[in-house]
């Protein structure tokens, strides 16, 4: 169900005229005292208003989109909107994410003051341990 507002556009000209037109206008349901927390569950609930508004091009401009976790083809106001209810989706995808940040294998590095190899927890790792790492904080200095 659409409902219809009705507006006016109050137009001053240069030379004091003021003209006022009368329009209604297409709006989502949105109330100080709305039923839903917050505007992305009034989109998923409201999935009929925002199709009907985006095939035949009225109310607010409306993408089709495409969820990037269960692959469901929702409509929505924000451009920037990936999965189609943000609670459950966005929290899959998130839980994925770290899963795979988990699992990313280390590379294995030589040691730049003893020479043995190791298994770095970060890309830029240049030491074994902190002994070298201060071993090698000492030589510097004694060179500087």
């Amino acid at each position: 169900m659409l409902t219809m507002a009705e507006a006016m556009l109050q137009i001053k000209y240069p030379r004091g005229e003021v003209q006022s037109i009368h329009y209604q206008t297409e709006e989502l349901s949105v109330t100080q005292e709305s039923e839903y927390e917050s505007a992305a569950e009034r989109e998923y609930a409201e999935q009929e208003k925002l199709k009907y508004w985006h095939e035949n091009n009225v109310g607010y401009r409306v993408w089709k989109k495409e969820c990037e976790t269960c692959g469901k083809v929702f409509y929505t106001i924000c451009n920037y909107r990936r999965y189609c209810h943000l609670s459950d989706c966005r929290s899959i995808a998130e839980h994925k994410r770290n899963e795979e940040r988990k699992q990313k294998h280390y590379s294995e590095h030589i040691c730049s003051v003893c020479s043995a190899p190791f298994v770095a927890k970060r890309n830029d790792a240049r030491f074994c341990s902190n002994a070298c790492r201060q071993k090698a904080y000492r030589n510097n200095s004694k060179e500087d």
